[in-house]
């Protein structure tokens, strides 16, 4: 159940259209015969169909999740009052891993992959210890209005766009400052060869091990 204009057909998915302002009430698409429904948010569901919740974000205060939730990370899960968690994934035949990059790295590009609007993402502190150490930012999901040579702005980037832009860099910078349940660009900048450097908060110190990256505690050690 989904947008019409996805593109699902071509991988074996059955689609069935749900135009919200004909209908607001998803589960009249449901199919009665159905085996399972997966959801990617919270609800309680109606009908007496099995369903599984894959939880994507941070609940509120007091918030009850179905029983057949999971979650996207070990902390994430304990956040949540649960052990059910599941990592994310990434095709890696999207993400082209160029084997020369190690011998190339001179740690001197680093890449902000974000919204960087939301200022949990903390992009201010990319900026400050980018300009302060005279390394070169390369922001993609937002843009930093400090004029600087070593700060570049590419705004909202997709595809071979974000792939070139990522390829530019030696490493990802991901200093989160709230409990972040995931974090796709993590997975995304370890899959092209890039090392990350974290912050302590949710599932980073899970997915960020000595062999990948590095866990800075404050500022000053970013």
């Amino acid at each position: 159940i989904g947008n019409p204009l996805s593109e699902v057909e071509g991988r074996g998915i059955k689609l069935i259209p749900f135009d919200a302002n004909k209908d607001p009430d998803f589960e009249n698409y449901i199919p009665d015969d159905a085996d399972i429904l997966h959801l990617y948010f919270n609800y309680k569901v109606k009908k007496d169909i099995p369903t599984i919740v894959n939880i994507q974000g941070n609940g509120q205060l007091g918030e009850e999740f179905p029983l057949n939730s999971v979650f996207l990370s070990k902390k994430h899960a304990k956040n949540h009052g649960s052990q059910q968690f599941v990592y994310n994934a990434l095709d890696l035949n999207e993400y082209p891993f160029e084997g020369t990059r190690q011998k190339s790295c001179r740690w001197e590009n680093f890449l902000f992959l974000a919204k960087g609007s939301w200022r949990v993402k903390n992009l201010k502190h990319c900026v400050k210890a980018s300009k302060k150490s005279k390394k070169h930012l390369h922001i993609v999901g937002g843009r930093a209005f400090w004029p600087s040579s070593y700060i570049h702005n590419y705004g909202m980037l997709g595809g071979l766009e974000k792939l070139d832009a990522i390829n530019k860099c030696d490493a990802l910078l991901f200093p989160v400052r709230w409990h972040e349940p995931f974090g796709i660009a993590i997975i995304e900048a370890m899959a092209m060869g890039l090392p990350v450097i974290g912050s302590p908060f949710g599932s980073l110190p899970e997915i960020i091990t000595p062999d990948v990256g590095v866990i800075c505690q404050n500022y000053e050690e970013l």
